[in-house]
């Protein structure tokens, strides 16, 4: 079956989750990839990432030395949800052989492979995660694109937001996606949206196409 979901697991959900949240949105993935099997799971960086940003700072490291540490740090977070999502596996993932894979589990992408020899990110903060993971939806020409918070949504005026364009969401002071991530989906043919991942049913109902608790994000 093709791919045609990514879901960005944010870093934020195993920093602040509960570790019975954790476990339950594992299980809803596995469940959801069993009767689906349409979906693979980017990883942020989570703690380890943090990590990296207070040895950057501490020792002074340059932007591209800090950007690569970052990246392992992905893989090292890729590794740890192996154990909180049942039937899972590790992916050394480019674009170029992706169509030819066949995923009998639910693929837990290690991005570095790709990162290596097809991003054109910049290599700063600026792109984190959440712009590696939608450079690959892009490259792979998938249909949605689901960034996994501790947030319900982004809040406009004091409310959520059922929905945000681009352009507004470039105008925000403060935004859950890093810098880079909304001029990649400026203009581009994918329907992306923010959800809670710590309650779990909400990317089920999404991806059931239920009514669903979040922020769509207009390209």
């Amino acid at each position: 079956m093709k791919i045609n979901t990514i879901i960005k697991f944010g870093g934020s959900i195993t920093e602040r989750g509960t570790l019975k949240q954790i476990i339950q949105l594992g299980k809803t993935l596995a469940s959801l990839f069993d009767r689906r099997q349409d979906f693979v799971i980017v990883p942020g960086g989570g703690l380890f990432a943090e990590f990296v940003r207070e040895t950057q700072e501490k020792y002074g490291l340059d932007d591209e030395q800090a950007h690569w540490m970052a990246i392992q740090a992905m893989e090292q977070h890729a590794s740890f949800l192996l154990k909180f999502i049942p039937k899972s596996n590790l992916h050394d993932i480019s674009s170029k052989d992706f169509e030819s894979l066949v995923f009998d589990n639910l693929p837990i992408l290690r991005v570095m492979k790709y990162m290596r020899t097809e991003s054109k990110l910049e290599k700063t903060w600026n792109s984190t995660s959440d712009a590696i993971a939608t450079e690959i939806a892009l490259k792979i020409k998938v249909e949605k694109l689901v960034f996994l918070k501790d947030i319900d949504g982004i809040i406009v005026k004091d409310k959520l937001a059922k929905k945000i364009t681009v352009q507004e969401l470039l105008e925000l002071k403060t935004s859950p996606l890093d810098k880079i991530t909304p001029k990649i989906l400026k203009n581009k043919n994918i329907k992306a949206y923010i959800i809670n991942g710590l309650i779990h049913d909400r990317i089920e109902n999404l991806l059931e196409g239920k009514e669903f608790i979040g922020t769509e994000i207009i390209c």
